[in-house]
């Protein structure tokens, strides 16, 4: 269990908050995320911005240029690292260089609205939280698009287990707690959810603030699908699950490793061919148990047997 003690936050001081912002590759929109946790309504911010380009490169360059007023204001820390190590590695960069006692993250191409730090602070010191979850706006385009992503679910780990979502800017967690778990797992998916299944299992407390408190833009830039780094990622997190399956019931148990198998299908014959995506439909079929649980195989099959490049 961890721990819920902090001395700051015993004393009735407000906390200082270290917001990570890992870059790569948008020295263009940059600039726009870290103004608008400058405008934040909550004082005690520090924020940590990592620039994952490899040294030296152009988009290095040019990001450290666009950022040289900040830097020279003392607004940020700029932080460049050696070479790409992925989001995981920049995150837990950022982390490790911050100083404040509450730790929230801000990816490069999404905003913060005004009162988001504030209003989790707030949340968490009202209910002794070691987590505090808030939702999002999804935005697509410049429009607001309707989806069932744009809320955090999952407060205990059965439940997140089982059904759980979360962005990693949703998140703002105690630095000893992230400290506990470790950081951020090194995974090339599902960074978000994997450190969250990793706080849970130290049992931090964990609450969901019912606010959407940031902009997620939805953008048409690069998306990992059916790569290998995306099966990769798949694996990840089928693993980081099974590894908690006697915490659930036999329900969720079985929920999750209907899951398991019709997503298995997809891997498998994205990798291996169809007859090894076919293999794996009697461990679905042997998990039957929602009501369109048959909907998804029959669904599963079609897109495996005739678009075997759609993606997940």
């Amino acid at each position: 269990m961890a721990e819920t003690t902090d001395p700051a936050l015993e004393a009735g001081d407000l906390p200082a908050v270290s917001v990570v912002i890992p870059t790569f590759g948008r020295p263009d929109r940059v600039s726009r995320a870290i103004d608008s946790v400058l405008a934040q309504t909550y004082a005690r911010i520090e924020v940590v911005v990592v620039d994952d380009n490899p040294l030296g490169s152009e988009d290095q360059s040019i990001t450290e240029l666009s950022l040289r007023p900040y830097i020279d204001c003392q607004q940020i820390r700029y932080i460049t690292r050696r070479s790409n190590g992925g989001g995981s590695a920049a995150r837990n960069t950022g982390f490790d260089a911050g100083s404040g006692s509450l730790v929230t993250f801000l990816d490069d191409d999404d905003v913060y609205l005004p009162e988001k730090v504030e209003k989790q602070v707030q949340h968490m010191l009202a209910y002794g939280l070691d987590v505090s979850l808030c939702h999002m706006v999804l935005s697509e385009n410049g429009a607001v698009v309707e989806s069932p992503l744009a809320f955090a679910r999952g407060a205990n780990l059965a439940d997140f287990i089982v059904d759980g979502n979360t962005f990693t800017p949703m998140i703002m967690v105690r630095r000893k707690v992230l400290t506990e778990a470790g950081g951020f797992p090194e995974t090339p998916r599902f960074q978000d959810h994997l450190l969250m299944i990793k706080l849970l299992e130290t049992g931090a407390k964990t609450g969901i603030l019912d606010e959407a408190l940031f902009i997620h833009d939805n953008h048409s830039g690069t998306r990992i699908s059916l790569s290998k780094r995306s099966l990769e990622g798949y694996r990840n997190k089928h693993a980081f699950e099974l590894r908690n399956m006697g915490r659930l019931n036999p329900g969720q148990r079985r929920s999750v490793l209907f899951r398991h198998a019709t997503v298995g299908m997809k891997i498998a014959r994205a990798e291996d061919g169809l007859l090894a995506g076919l293999g794996l439909l009697p461990a679905a079929v042997s998990n039957l148990g929602a009501p369109n649980d048959l909907v998804t195989v029959a669904k599963t099959i079609y897109n495996i047997v005739l678009r075997p490049n759609k993606s997940f």
